[in-house]
C-alpha cells in the first residue's frame, strides 16, 4: 500500500511541477501582448532562477530580444538628423518648431 501512495504522490508532484512551468510561459506571452518589457525582463529572470534548463525559457528569451530589437524609437528635437524627418510647424506663425527624427531601435 505504501508503494501505491508513493506512486500517487510522485505523480502529483510531476503534474504540478509541469503546470507550474507552463505558468511562466503563459504569463510571459500575456506580458508580450501587454507590451510590458520591464515585467517581461523580471519574469525571465525569475524563470531562469526557478527552471534554468526549461527549453521554453530559451524561446522566450529569443522572442524578448527579437521584439525588443524591432521596437523603433522616435525623438522630438529642435534640429533635423538625417534626410527622413517629420517637420513640426507652429500653426500660427508657420515657423518650424521642431523635428521628429528616427532615434534608432531599442
Amino acid at each position: 500500500m505504501k508503494r501505491h501512495s508513493l506512486l500517487i504522490t510522485l505523480l502529483f508532484v510531476f503534474v504540478f511541477s509541469q503546470s507550474y512551468g507552463q505558468n511562466f510561459k503563459a504569463r510571459f506571452y500575456d506580458l508580450i501582448s501587454k507590451k510590458d518589457t520591464s515585467a517581461q525582463s523580471k519574469l525571465l529572470a525569475d524563470w531562469e532562477k526557478t527552471n534554468p534548463d526549461d527549453p521554453e525559457l530559451y524561446t522566450a528569451y529569443f522572442n524578448f530580444y527579437v521584439i525588443k530589437s524591432t521596437t523603433e524609437v522616435l525623438d522630438i528635437e529642435t534640429t533635423q538628423r538625417g534626410e527622413k524627418s517629420l517637420v513640426l510647424t507652429d500653426p500660427k506663425t508657420h515657423k518650424i518648431a521642431g523635428y521628429i527624427n528616427d532615434g534608432g531601435y531599442l
